[in-house]
């Protein structure tokens, strides 16, 4: 179960190969979006700065730029592009005073975590630090695999509730 998936490069290679009259005109990170129906894009060269890319059309966004991780296995990896998008966790579902939260089996190990839901973040992909205004702040109940249920602790002056999407900051304790 996961909010974020990532590519299957194989399917990818095939795909391209099976329909190489199709992408040949093509831009590379237009037919990898075509491919792939990504809404990012990783630019991760051998050498230099990673970069998270928003295709829109012809347009481009760049959404983050940093060093590159420590290594390609995939802790590093998760950790790499958590740190780019500025957040940690992200509502998937409330019921009453729960919150489904989608995050990392990293993230959500530590015993009473609690969480800072941003308020306005439902249509951002990459939080500032600036932009990381309280909406509310939880505690988590129950985690299992990157998933976990956290309790509403108190919501925001003018806050009634926290929408499906709204991202979160997850304290890290050692």
């Amino acid at each position: 179960m996961s909010f974020i998936s990532a590519a299957n490069s194989t399917n990818a290679d095939w795909d391209f190969k099976l329909n190489k009259r199709k992408f040949a005109g093509m831009d590379r990170l237009a037919a990898v979006v075509a491919l792939t129906g990504a809404d990012c894009v990783v630019l991760a060269p051998e050498k230099g700065e990673w970069q998270v890319i928003r295709p829109d059309g012809a347009k481009r966004t760049i959404l983050s730029t940093g060093q590159a991780p420590k290594s390609t296995a995939n802790e590093d990896l998760i950790e790499w592009l958590f740190i780019s998008l500025g957040w940690d966790g992200i509502v998937l579902d409330q019921k009453g005073n729960y919150l489904l939260v989608g995050s990392t089996s990293k993230s959500m190990s530590f015993p009473q975590i609690q969480a800072l839901a941003v308020n306005d973040s439902t249509a951002k992909i990459v939080l500032k630090a600036n932009e990381r205004i309280g909406a509310g702040l939880l505690s988590l109940r129950e985690t299992k695999m990157g998933v976990g249920i956290f309790d509403i602790v108190f919501l925001g002056q003018g806050i009634t509730s926290i929408p499906i999407g709204t991202k979160l900051v997850i304290e890290k304790k050692n």
